[in-house]
């Protein structure tokens, strides 16, 4: 387009090609700043599934000896009494009875309402599971994308919530 206003002799054909490339120039930007704001969405989300696959991916215990392992040590009991400090190794049926499953704001106990939460989900679905919430910040980046974190408690649980432009892209899940 640049090409042709410049070969344009006619003045009306130049302002009508002009504003064409004003429009296309116009859109091409909002396009990459939809894209950009998508993005950044998209960056939240993955630095929160990275953070919570840290989280799930367990603790790890580095035993060591001077030289090499006594023949005492080479057996699972030992291994258990050098961890009993950190590790509990009871089974299930000595460990008690497991929690009562919470209800959501709906009153339906056949799934967690905490087991129900996921990242994308938007700010009334979360609502709807666990009631109104607390917030408890806002803030706008300098890219104007809005981060709201909000407070739900429900049962003997606390829910914190970030939701960047209404979706969650973020939550954990603590007892009180």
């Amino acid at each position: 387009m640049e090409r042709e206003i410049a070969n344009t002799t006619d003045d009306d054909k130049r302002r009508r090609l002009q504003r064409d490339l004003d429009r296309e120039r116009a859109r091409r930007q909002r396009q990459e700043a939809d894209n950009q704001d998508a993005a950044m969405v998209a960056s939240q989300i993955k630095s929160q599934k990275v953070a919570d696959d840290r989280l799930r991916g367990g603790s790890r215990f580095n035993l060591r000896w001077p030289g090499s392992i006594p023949a005492d040590q080479k057996n699972p009991d030992a291994v258990k009494k050098l961890l009993a400090d950190y590790v509990s190794f009871d089974s299930p049926e000595q460990a008690g009875p497991p929690p009562p499953p919470m209800q959501n704001a709906a009153g339906d106990s056949s799934i967690p309402a905490t087991a129900q939460l996921k990242r994308g989900m938007k700010m009334g679905e979360v609502s709807n599971l666990f009631g109104p919430g607390k917030q408890m910040s806002e803030s706008v980046s300098g890219d104007g994308l809005k981060t709201q974190v909000f407070e739900y408690v429900t049962g003997d649980r606390r829910v914190d919530v970030t939701y960047v432009e209404g979706l969650v892209v973020r939550y954990s899940i603590s007892s009180n």
